[in-house]
């Protein structure tokens, strides 16, 4: 074996793998697709089935498949939880991670998890929180914040 091919960079390596696949052949028509699909192992009708569920998540859980009234309704709904503009920032440090916390638990991970919230203005930390109440309530999720 030439020692240099084991010395091959990664364009060269993706190359070869782009030549592979342009020798296999494409399916074109319905019946050699779903020939090819069952002869790989898979059943079309769980695929169709899987896949009509996966695009119904995808759009039931993402806002940008939402209707703008959807949003208007919304956003009235998140502006009916009050703003907490007189806690310290520690109190709203501490609320936003214990409700991000309890929806991580209830299978609702909130988007800002992995922010920094030290780089944040408290004003900033309020609308947070008054945003992670209203997911915690549309939820289901009981929560205190009483003790700030």
């Amino acid at each position: 074996m030439d020692e240099n091919k084991s010395k091959r960079t990664d364009l060269e390596i993706a190359n070869e793998f782009n030549r592979l696949f342009d020798e296999i052949p494409e399916p074109e028509t319905d019946e050699e697709i779903l020939e090819f699909l069952v002869e790989s192992g898979y059943d079309p009708e769980t695929l169709k089935t899987q896949g009509g569920e996966f695009i119904n998540n995808l759009i039931a859980t993402n806002w940008r498949f939402v209707s703008s009234n959807d949003i208007d309704e919304a956003v009235t709904k998140i502006d009916d939880v009050p703003i907490r503009k007189e806690w310290s920032r520690g109190q709203l440090t501490n609320a936003i991670q214990k409700l991000s916390a309890s929806l991580a638990f209830g299978g609702k991970q909130p988007s800002l998890a992995f922010r920094n919230l030290e780089e944040l203005t408290d004003s900033d930390l309020a609308v947070i929180l008054q945003e992670l109440e209203y997911k915690a309530r549309a939820s289901g999720i009981d929560f205190d914040l009483s003790q700030g």
